[in-house]
């Protein structure tokens, strides 16, 4: 499977000069262990030979099969105890937001069962730029105007934003900052920065995960 990825027009700010688009190529690998373990992972191919592209298909092939080897292990110690005709699964899907010669941004939705009330499903997200003229995974820092601090930036713009959606937890105010991890969760899209949270990080299970957007002119403005 091939994506076409769509232009994408950067703010200035952010002085990443516009460069060609990359095309995106989904590997999809599907199998079972017996008759109850299934698994699926999709990973993105980036296709250029540049040290970018190579770097976020190696961390792209980590992160997909990352959680295989609990799953399995957790799954083979449930079959024998659940019904017969129960599904263990694990399925790995990515999400690309950004795939330029010189930015690359992703999510991996991780959607996995073995056994329990319900199934599980987390993300994780990266963003890749040149710094200093060399490959490296992009932090929030590398978005801010200079001097800025990503903590401070992203508690004070996406906590309201999450009260807003009526994540309980920040409602009621259980939770009052973000944690590191959280900060670094994001994927950059055309419009701004989206942050994404796990389901039972900002509140219980049935309220899912939240997906904040902020545009790029509020983090601009976030000095």
């Amino acid at each position: 499977m091939v994506l076409a990825c769509l232009t994408l027009a950067f703010p200035a700010f952010l002085q990443v000069p516009d460069s060609p688009n990359l095309s995106v190529r989904f590997k999809v690998e599907e199998r079972s262990e017996g008759a109850q373990i299934h698994i699926k992972l999709v990973t993105p191919e980036f296709s250029s030979r540049s040290e970018l592209a190579r770097l976020a298909n190696r961390e792209a092939a980590q992160m997909v099969r990352s959680y295989l080897p609990e799953f399995l292990q957790q799954a083979k110690e449930t079959v024998g105890v659940v019904p017969k005709d129960l599904s263990l699964f694990v399925e790995v899907t990515p999400v690309v937001s950004v795939a330029k010669e010189n930015l690359i941004s992703f999510y991996t939705m991780t959607f996995a069962y073995t056994g329990g009330a319900h199934p599980n499903r987390w993300y994780e997200c990266r963003t890749f730029g040149l710094r200093d003229g060399r490959a490296a995974r992009l932090k929030l820092q590398d978005f801010l105007p200079a001097g800025a601090d990503p903590m401070e930036v992203a508690n004070r713009l996406v906590i309201p934003r999450l009260k807003a959606m009526k994540a309980s937890w920040f409602v009621e105010g259980t939770r009052t900052s973000l944690e590191p991890d959280e900060v670094e969760n994001f994927v950059v899209t055309p419009a701004g920065i989206t942050w994404i949270f796990d389901p039972y990080a900002a509140g219980p299970y049935v309220e899912g995960e939240f997906f904040v957007k902020v545009p790029w002119s509020e983090i601009r403005s976030a000095g």
